[in-house]
């Protein structure tokens, strides 16, 4: 067994399980893995663990292509495919551009600020003492 194969049965089952974890919090699922995992930092890493499982697995996958003489154009787009993921689940961490985010988190962020512009009404009319 060389050490591609070994990375490989590292890489593509570790990439499958945080691509399943990020899929069912896209679906609405692993709602709690969400809060919990939020809470350590600024963006969305909950969803990003869906791009970064994606490029844990296209990792091996590129790099088989390129050792087995796959076609030219075929590697370029798994490389391309592998950087595209790679980036958005860094940058996901941080920040989630919302055209990426589920409808029901963008439901709960726009409620949440309708919540906040509420009490900031009440807050300036006097009502809140």
């Amino acid at each position: 067994m060389n050490a591609d194969t070994l990375v490989a049965l590292i890489l593509i089952p570790m990439g499958i399980i945080l691509m399943l974890c990020g899929l069912l919090v896209y679906n609405g699922r692993f709602r709690h893995y969400r809060t919990g995992l939020n809470i350590v930092m600024s963006g969305e890493p909950a969803l990003a663990i869906t791009y970064l499982g994606a490029a844990f697995i296209l990792m091996p996958l590129t790099q088989f292509a390129m050792d087995g003489g796959l076609n030219a154009l075929v590697t370029m787009f798994l490389i391309l495919l592998m950087f595209i993921a790679g980036i958005l689940g860094v940058l996901g961490s941080f920040w989630m551009p919302p055209f990426l985010q589920p409808q029901w988190i963008r439901d709960e962020k726009r409620a949440a600020r309708r919540r906040r512009m509420e009490e900031a009404a009440r807050q300036a009319s006097g009502g809140g003492r």
